[in-house]
């Protein structure tokens, strides 16, 4: 329940720790694990929200074509609300993930939530060109927005607690006042 600093490419968004664990706590963002198209693991990164332009590559002197992107983590709409959420995408295959449950392609995933964290997963499988990925969502079918950053979050572990602190990234402590 503090406040962190925020990274690069997070300025201007919400930034703060939603839920302060001596050895796990849960923070704004995703967390994107990028792989080839052999399944050999790339990269992992935390990113503000589930989006691809292959104009940007994730990683410098990885191959533009033919990999996935996997973003694990949760989504909470603040509200209790009956919600849709989509995947735009060009030329290639997304899947959305809430609660386990799967949606393909260009179907919609419907859930209530209850103001409370559904865990969610983005699979992208980006083929060749150029081509882009969101998530987005809607209240009442028909008004389609980008799923905002301050919707998601992800847990970080720390191996070692934090003795007189906070876990506010993977094994980073942030200490207490005084220590």
């Amino acid at each position: 329940n503090g406040d962190c600093v925020c990274n690069d490419g997070w300025d201007g968004v919400v930034c703060h720790l939603t839920s302060c664990g001596n050895s796990s706590s849960i923070v704004a963002g995703i967390v994107a694990e990028v792989y080839t198209s052999s399944n050999t693991f790339i990269g992992k990164l935390n990113t503000p929200r589930v989006f691809f332009d292959s104009n940007d590559n994730l990683f410098p002197g990885g191959d533009v074509d033919y990999f996935s992107v996997n973003w694990m983590g949760h989504i909470s709409m603040h509200m209790r609300a009956n919600a849709s959420l989509r995947c735009v995408f060009e030329r290639s295959h997304c899947s959305v993930y809430v609660e386990q449950m799967k949606t393909d392609e260009s179907d919609v995933h419907y859930f209530e939530s209850h103001e409370t964290m559904l865990s969610l997963q983005v699979v992208y499988n980006h083929s060749y060109g150029t081509a882009m990925v969101s998530l987005e969502y809607s209240l009442d079918g028909n008004t389609w927005l980008p799923v905002a950053n301050d919707m998601l979050s992800y847990e970080v572990t720390c191996d070692q607690s934090c003795v007189h602190g906070c876990c506010a990234a993977d094994n980073t402590c942030t200490c207490d006042f005084g220590w």
